[in-house]
């Protein structure tokens, strides 16, 4: 069984992988998959507003990168 950390990790890759391809809600559901707190919470709200741009929600954009 994966560790939570060795978890979070996979699913931060995969969302930056997703987002090079702009898939952004393919990159939304494997950063939801990681739950708070985290030490990389600044890096997945960061992703999380590359993913809503990519999707053109420029308003849940604007407010995960606030909660980066």
């Amino acid at each position: 069984m994966l560790s939570a950390q060795t978890r979070e990790e996979r699913s931060l890759e995969a969302a930056r992988g997703y987002l090079i391809l702009n898939m952004g809600n393919h990159a939304l559901r494997e950063l939801r998959q990681i739950n708070e707190p985290l030490e990389c919470a600044y890096e997945r709200h960061c992703l999380m507003g590359e993913a809503h741009r990519c999707n053109n929600n420029i308003i849940d954009a604007l407010a995960s990168f606030e909660k980066a």
